[in-house]
């Protein structure tokens, strides 16, 4: 089965909840039940509205990439840097550097990582490189930019 895929706006939502402490069987119970207070007393910054549509017009897809990950469907420079504070809590030149069409530096989890790889969907290319005193760090880059 293929990974689903959730737009950019879809992935802030859940994340950003996630990230207040909201549980995925929380969540999916509350987007079956159209409980918007459950989500709006988690986070209150966005109109969770569109989630629950989102969630409601594809609910088996929707619940498959809260359990069990999701790719974006279009992933720009920004959204990956606002889904790394989301997921990981890493912030640019604090835990890693940031040019036009690549992140260098990461410290990721293998779990991270794969992860990471398949919500960044198949513009960005997650690598794991190790330096010459075998420090292993990831860094993330646009496709274009392969030569």
């Amino acid at each position: 089965m293929t990974t689903p895929a959730l737009s950019l706006w879809e992935a802030y939502q859940l994340e950003t909840l996630r990230s207040k402490g909201l549980t995925d069987e929380t969540l999916l119970t509350a987007l079956k039940e159209k409980d918007l207070k459950i989500l709006t007393d988690t986070d209150d910054s966005y109109d969770y509205k569109e989630l629950i549509e989102a969630a409601e017009d594809n609910e088996d897809s929707f619940q498959e990439a809260v359990q069990s990950g999701y790719r974006v469907k279009f992933l720009s420079i920004y959204g990956i840097k606002n889904l790394l504070k989301l997921k990981y809590n890493l912030e640019s030149d604090n835990d890693y550097t940031m040019s036009d069409n690549h992140f260098e530096g990461l410290l990721l989890t293998k779990e991270q990582i794969s992860e990471f790889q398949t919500l960044a969907s198949s513009q960005w290319q997650v690598l794991e490189e190790t330096d010459e005193n075998g420090k292993r760090t990831v860094s993330i880059q646009h496709k274009m930019n392969q030569g």
